[in-house]
């Protein structure tokens, strides 16, 4: 759970420092992000 916090904090770091448009990898941390919310919510 601990990564998961992580990964979140990660995601929310970035969307504050505004350097997404730049990081294709960065929406893949996003939708990684909401997978495993959901996935988590299903569980």
């Amino acid at each position: 759970m601990l990564f998961l916090q992580q990964v979140a904090d990660q995601v929310r770091g970035d969307l504050d420092l505004g350097v997404g448009h730049a990081k294709p990898h960065y929406w893949g941390r996003i939708v990684a992000s909401l997978v495993i919310r959901d996935w988590l919510v299903d569980v």
